[in-house]
């Protein structure tokens, strides 16, 4: 038996592989360049995995999408590993490099109509889609993001990303709205959803307070309004997202106690895999 790895498909932003056995497909698998030059593995499929196909297919791949990006300079390739649909062993991950950098915690709650804000907050809803150029380099939006990550807690093992890389980031997904809190003229904190195009569901991509109004409660009502926005009708359906699910890294405590207060349900967790890739 011979594993041999093709790249079938393709541009700039995605790539597609497959991992062939004796000619027949056995694994097939998706990745992103991310707008901060990350190569990011997001949707795998397996033909018929069994113990001993998983190892030495996902061994092969994995090597050669990281030999992929370190030929085309990419700065590291990353993938996140739920334990409850785990994507490559363990063992081929880091026989290829990788390593983990947090274990992330899932929450999910019912898409329920959400209770009254706590606090007079002026709520401004805008689709990400819909903000030109200019709003999205106006200070004000720039300023609250900059106290919005100023001293997190989730993910410090990870490279932390600009603000315009994040935008970046939220631009591209499908159907993204921000969510912008104030409160007699100061920014509070901002949260952005995005509702999935497969599936009746809606995904929580960011959440931050100001690093000046944290410890007061507006987390909890920002996330709030963040369900409620979840529960306005898609406009391109007739259904309603059936969920809003939520991650967050396990070692930011405030983060793991405010999705608790707000209802939230504990959906599994996952490993984030990075492999660093060496320039020369």
């Amino acid at each position: 038996m011979s594993y041999t790895v093709a790249e079938t498909g393709g541009d700039y932003i995605f790539r597609d592989w497959t991992v062939f056995r004796d000619d027949a497909p056995v694994l097939r698998a998706g990745g992103r360049r991310t707008p901060d030059n990350v190569l990011e593995l997001v949707a795998v499929q397996w033909g018929a995995p069994s113990n001993d196909i998983c190892l030495p297919a996902s061994e092969l791949l994995l090597n050669h999408v990281a030999s992929t990006a370190a030929r085309q300079r990419y700065f590291a390739v990353r993938t996140l590993v739920w334990d409850n649909d785990p994507l490559f062993p363990d063992m081929a991950l880091r026989t290829a490099g990788f390593g983990i950098v947090a274990t992330l915690q899932g929450w999910t709650a019912p898409m329920t109509v959400a209770p009254a804000p706590e606090h007079s907050l002026t709520i401004q809803r805008r689709s990400l889609h819909q903000l030109s150029l200019h709003e999205q380099k106006a200070s004000r939006l720039t300023r609250l993001l900059q106290e919005c990550l100023r001293d997190s807690q989730d993910l410090q093992m990870v490279p932390a990303l600009s603000e315009a890389t994040l935008m970046a980031n939220w631009q591209a997904l499908d159907r993204s709205q921000m969510i912008i809190a104030s409160i007699e003229g100061h920014d509070v904190g901002l949260a952005v959803v995005n509702q999935e195009v497969v599936g009746r569901g809606a995904t929580l991509e960011y959440l931050g307070i100001s690093v000046r109004f944290r410890r007061l409660g507006y987390g909890r009502t920002v996330l709030r309004e963040a369900l409620a926005a979840s529960c306005l009708r898609d406009p391109y359906s007739e259904s309603h997202p059936a969920a809003l699910t939520a991650w967050c890294d396990q070692e930011n405590r405030p983060a793991m106690q405010l999705y608790q207060n707000c209802g939230f349900e504990p959906a599994g967790t996952g490993q984030l895999w990075i492999h660093s890739v060496q320039q020369h």
